[in-house]
């Protein structure tokens, strides 16, 4: 699932980049795909429904702008519903746009971990509008996210300096 809010449609254009990575990665051995992406803009919307769709998914990615050093409050209603809903073991990512700083993306990143949904690819952060070099980063980020819920992604190295 995706959800985003989009302050100036700059998040939505990278919600549907981040969806339409994850269908194509869905779909790269060939035949029907093996992961179904659902959109969401959750604008204006409450919590609750969607919480029974959370419990069926494995994978849950927020998309928000920055707005005052923070992500939007939509997003963190939502998240703070995950509270409700088993989600150890799901697989969680965000991504936003942001004028000034981009705090979004990793508050929510930290939020997911502490819910204890695993995080394994980093966030996309795109200042203003989003170049076609950072919508592909979108489209790579919903791809791998695919890749890892259907065990075909590729081992990393990660470098422990870069977590700090």
């Amino acid at each position: 699932l995706v959800f985003y809010i989009s302050a100036y449609g700059a998040t939505r254009r990278m919600a549907e980049e981040v969806a339409a990575g994850a269908e194509a990665a869905s779909a790269e051995n060939g035949g029907p795909g093996d992961v179904r992406v659902s959109l969401y803009d959750i604008e204006g919307s409450e919590a609750q429904p969607f919480v029974d769709l959370i419990e069926e998914a494995d994978a849950l990615i927020f998309g928000s702008p920055t707005i005052n050093g923070d992500a939007v409050k939509p997003v963190w209603d939502l998240l703070s519903s995950l509270t409700m809903v088993d989600v150890r073991g799901k697989l969680g990512a965000a991504f936003g746009s942001y004028g000034w700083s981009g705090e979004a993306v990793p508050m929510i990143e930290d939020r997911l971990r502490r819910l204890k949904l695993r995080v394994p690819v980093p966030g996309i952060k795109a200042r203003l509008a989003p170049t076609e070099d950072e919508f592909a980063s979108c489209r790579e980020l919903g791809r791998q996210t695919a890749l890892h819920l259907l065990g075909r992604a590729e081992a990393r190295a990660i470098d422990m300096a870069s977590l700090v």
